[in-house]
């Protein structure tokens, strides 16, 4: 007989049963939520149409805007399916152009300098989805943060969102830029605040080590990342 399943308050199961074996309703493991956001997809690289993002939207003047390779590697969005339920419209919107990835060699290479702490090959890092096919130095201001622990997430993505998404990415489709602002500019930014955002992480797979942030492994991968392209 399966064991009740037990859910946190937010709505996802607590840490050790998101690689489970236990039925997970409304909930994408993160192999799942990677296809589904087409990140590192190729041509559906932008993700889904985005309920939030509105047709009035005027795009932002004098913001050239380029389209990026897809990433090596595909990382996770960060947006789960329960976020509505806890988190204003800019919080849910920063969520789904935000991902964690993995650092891998070029990565680690790239953080050598202007560091006081090195990037070590593995370690979780949280990335812009729209430019992360670019070179580090390509990819403006703000666009990747290291949290050391997972309360970190929540401010590591609220620094992104206003110095990166709002300002200098040149990737982000200008009308979600132009709607990123709007909600911030009317101070929709409220809810949810650094435990959600703690335990979404940690949801996911995300757990504390003395290198930083890792990624737990579902059992049966032999070692191997869920973040494969």
């Amino acid at each position: 007989m399966v064991p009740p399943m037990h859910m946190t308050p937010y709505g996802y199961p607590p840490p050790g049963m998101f690689f489970g074996h236990y039925p997970m309703p409304n909930m994408m493991s993160p192999i799942s939520m990677a296809q589904s956001y087409g990140t590192g997809g190729g041509t559906n690289h932008a993700g889904p149409p985005d309920k939030y993002a509105s047709s009035s939207a005027k795009p932002i003047s004098n913001v050239p805007h380029i389209q990026a390779p897809p990433p090596r590697r595909a990382g996770i969005t960060l947006a789960l399916s329960c976020d509505d339920e806890q988190l204003s419209e800019y919080q849910m919107l920063v969520r789904k152009q935000l991902e964690i990835f993995e650092a891998q060699p070029e990565d680690v290479e790239s953080n050598t300098q202007g560091r006081k702490k090195q990037v070590i090959l593995g370690q979780v890092g949280i990335r812009c989805r729209h430019c992360s096919g670019l070179s580090l130095r390509q990819r403006g201001r703000g666009a990747v943060y290291y949290p050391a622990r997972l309360q970190g997430v929540y401010q590591a993505a609220q620094n992104m969102a206003s110095s990166h998404l709002c300002e200098s990415c040149q990737c982000i489709p200008p009308h979600l830029k132009a709607d990123l602002r709007n909600l911030r500019d009317r101070r929709d930014t409220a809810s949810g605040g650094k435990q959600y955002w703690a335990d979404g992480a940690r949801a996911m797979g995300l757990v504390e080590s003395d290198e930083g942030l890792r990624l737990r492994r579902p059992e049966g991968t032999n070692g191997q990342s869920p973040t494969t392209s």
